[in-house]
């Protein structure tokens, strides 16, 4: 599922729209006995636990958040939207770790496409 963060924003919240389609993933897999795509019972623990960043990572999450804001690619509100979410100015792996399933799913998802839209854009670091 690609959420169009490579082209420039659009008028609606992307990423309130991501978290939605997640969130319509999970509540389906639970409706349908916790089975998943391939057919085998969905382990959410491990789902939870592997789906948390850390301050690294988190901190590479804010930057391409910003730059993707200051090139375009982002609006204001999704913008802002992911600088609260990633922890404003002080994130850490334990606040990531509290947010919902959906909203981290959707934030990862958002971060590979940015990634990969700015991929050798910006030079070595």
């Amino acid at each position: 599922m690609s959420l169009d963060f490579a082209g420039r924003p659009h008028k609606i919240n992307r990423m309130k729209l991501a978290v939605e389609r997640f969130q319509a993933k999970i509540d389906h897999v639970k409706a349908n006995g916790n089975i998943g795509v391939n057919g085998k019972p969905v382990d959410w623990d491990f789902l939870e636990k592997n789906s948390n960043a850390t301050d690294n990572e988190l901190f590479a999450y804010q930057t391409l958040q910003s730059r993707a804001f200051a090139s375009g690619k982002l609006s204001e509100e999704e913008a802002s939207w992911l600088y609260q979410k990633l922890g404003r100015e002080n994130p850490t792996s334990e606040k990531f770790a509290k947010l919902p399933l959906a909203e981290k799913m959707a934030i990862t998802k958002v971060m590979e496409e940015l990634a990969s839209a700015y991929s050798g854009m910006f030079g070595p670091r």
